[in-house]
């Protein structure tokens, strides 16, 4: 048995089962990239150890588990702001039109960042207003959602993790 067509075959092999994991989400998130690096690492620990490589396959997964835990630690640290911050969809029903752009700036001196916002009138004279907002990742959605609860002209709020 030739041991390099062996070795062709799982990356052959493993190619497809990484490829498999990723997934698209949305328009604008893809996941499962470090799933698929993870299995291809596997795979290369695998061969090594196969081919008697025993040092070479724990550098490795040395190297294997320094990135997964480490990188992300980095990145945030010293990664751009948004990767420290989650993004929440609030939907409120305003009594008062002329109340929105308080209820707004009122939400943006508490340290939320609003990406966007869309007003529409419903049929009952109140407003259906909805944010697309920024929070910092540490900060909890309830304190959010208890937080714009308490602002008087609001009489409905619904937020969601994005």
């Amino acid at each position: 048995m030739d041991p390099l067509r062996l070795a062709a075959q799982i990356v052959s092999g493993i190619g497809f089962l990484g490829a498999g994991v990723i997934l698209r989400r949305g328009n604008d998130s893809i996941s499962g990239l470090t799933t698929a690096a993870l299995i291809w690492g596997a795979a290369g620990v695998g061969v090594a150890v196969g081919a008697n490589f025993y040092i070479e396959a724990i550098l490795g997964v040395i190297f294997l588990i320094a990135s997964v835990e480490l990188i992300p630690l980095v990145t945030t640290v010293f990664g751009p702001k948004q990767l420290r911050e989650k993004e929440l969809s609030v939907k409120l029903i305003v009594l008062d039109a002329t109340k929105i752009s308080e209820v707004i700036e009122s939400i943006r001196q508490k340290n939320i960042r609003i990406k966007t916002v869309r007003i529409k009138d419903l049929d009952n004279g109140n407003h259906f207003v909805e944010l697309k907002v920024s929070v910092d990742q540490k900060r909890a959605t309830t304190d959010v959602y208890e937080f714009i609860h308490q602002i008087p002209s609001i009489r409905g709020v619904d937020i969601e993790n994005i």
